[in-house]
C-alpha cells in the first residue's frame, strides 16, 4: 500500500500565537477556514488529510513574526515553536513542524535554533523570503547559514507578502497575486549571487510556489547574470537546480509542467499552503490536479511521494 503525501507548505496558528501578535497589532484572521488549534479546526484538518491522501503536514506560520526589538522576536520564536511542537507531540503521525527564528537578530538565533533543535516534531527551520525589508542573503545572516549547514537543516522559505517592498507592485495591490512570485524568485537569486549553496552545501532549501518567475528564467539567467557576478562557480540554472520546490500553483498544471521541466521532477514536494487555498480550491484538488496534468507515471511518484519521502526520512536539526 503506498504510502501518503508529505504536505510541506502548510500553516497553522494557535490561539496563543494570535494573542501575542494582536498585541502589535499584527494579528491575522482566516475566517472560515480551519487554521487554530481549536478542537473542531484541528478535527476539519484532519479530516481533510484524510481525504486528499495525505499522511503529514509540516507547518509554519502563516504570517510575518519578525521585529526590530530582539527580545520581543525573541518571545515571539518561542511562541511559535513551543505551541508548534505542543500540536506536534499530540499528534505525532499527522504533523511535524518548521522552527522559526528571531531574524534578523543573529545571537538570538541561534540561541533559539539550539533550543528549538530538542523540541519534539521539530523537522527543520523555515525563514521568509526577506527580513523586515533586508535580504534572507546579507552577509550578516551568514553565521545562521553555517549552523543550519552544520546541521544539514531543511530550511523552508516562504513569502512575506510585501511586494518586493516595491509601489510598483503595492500601490497597485500586486502583492498577494504578483509579488509573492517575485519574493520566491528573488530570495532564491539573492543565494544564488552570494553562492550560499556552494558555501553551506548541506542546507536543503525549500523555495514555495514553483519558484515563483525562477522556472521561466534559467536560460536568460545562464546567459547574463554572470556578467553582474562573474565570480559564480556554475550556471545559474545548475544552481537553481539543487533547491526544493513546491507544487502550490493555484491548480496551474501549465506552471507545474514548466518547473517540472526546468527543475527536474526530482526537484518537486507537494505542497498546500493550507488553509490559504481553501478559499480557492478543495484541499484534494492541490494534488489531484498534479496526477491529471500529464506528466509521466514516473515524474507523478517521484512529485507526490518518492520525493519528499527522502528528504524528510530521519529529518531533524539536531546534532549531525
Amino acid at each position: 500500500m503506498a504510502r501518503g503525501i508529505i504536505d510541506v507548505h502548510a500553516h497553522y496558528q494557535p490561539a496563543a500565537l494570535h494573542a501575542f501578535m494582536t498585541r502589535f497589532n499584527q494579528a491575522t484572521v482566516l475566517p472560515g477556514v480551519p487554521w487554530t488549534d481549536k478542537a473542531e479546526h484541528m478535527g476539519e484538518r484532519l479530516t481533510l488529510m484524510d481525504s486528499a491522501g495525505v499522511r503529514m503536514q509540516v507547518l509554519s506560520p502563516g504570517t510575518t513574526h519578525y521585529f526590530d526589538d530582539p527580545r520581543v522576536g525573541s518571545e515571539a520564536a518561542r511562541l511559535i515553536n513551543d505551541s508548534f511542537s505542543d500540536l506536534a507531540s499530540a499528534h505525532p503521525d499527522r504533523i511535524s513542524v518548521y522552527a522559526s527564528l528571531p531574524l534578523p537578530h543573529v545571537e538570538e538565533c541561534l540561541r533559539e535554533l539550539e533550543r528549538a533543535a530538542q523540541l519534539p516534531g521539530v523537522v527543520g527551520v523555515t525563514c521568509h523570503c526577506s527580513i523586515l525589508g533586508k535580504s534572507l542573503a546579507a552577509p550578516e545572516f551568514d553565521s545562521v547559514y553555517e549552523e543550519l549547514n552544520r546541521r544539514a537543516a531543511i530550511l523552508f522559505l516562504h513569502p512575506c507578502r510585501n511586494g518586493v517592498c516595491s509601489a510598483l507592485i503595492n500601490d497597485y495591490h500586486l502583492a498577494e497575486s504578483f509579488g509573492t512570485c517575485v519574493e520566491d524568485a528573488l530570495a532564491v537569486l539573492q543565494l544564488i549571487v552570494r553562492e550560499i549553496p556552494h558555501r553551506y552545501p548541506r542546507i536543503r532549501f525549500i523555495v514555495p510556489h514553483l519558484g515563483g518567475l525562477l522556472p521561466t528564467l534559467l536560460e536568460r539567467l545562464d546567459n547574463q547574470l554572470p556578467k553582474a557576478h562573474p565570480q559564480l562557480p556554475e550556471p545559474p540554472s545548475i544552481t537553481a537546480r539543487r533547491f526544493w520546490y513546491d507544487t502550490v500553483s493555484h491548480g496551474s498544471r501549465a506552471a507545474l509542467r514548466c518547473a517540472c521541466e526546468s527543475f527536474g521532477s526530482s526537484r518537486l514536494l507537494p505542497g498546500s499552503d493550507f488553509p490559504l487555498l481553501l478559499y480557492h480550491e478543495p484541499y484534494d484538488r492541490t494534488f489531484s490536479y498534479i496526477e491529471s496534468s500529464g506528466l509521466s507515471d514516473g515524474d507523478l511518484a517521484s512529485i507526490l511521494r518518492e520525493n519528499a519521502d527522502r528528504l524528510f526520512e530521519a529529518a531533524h536539526i539536531r546534532e549531525t
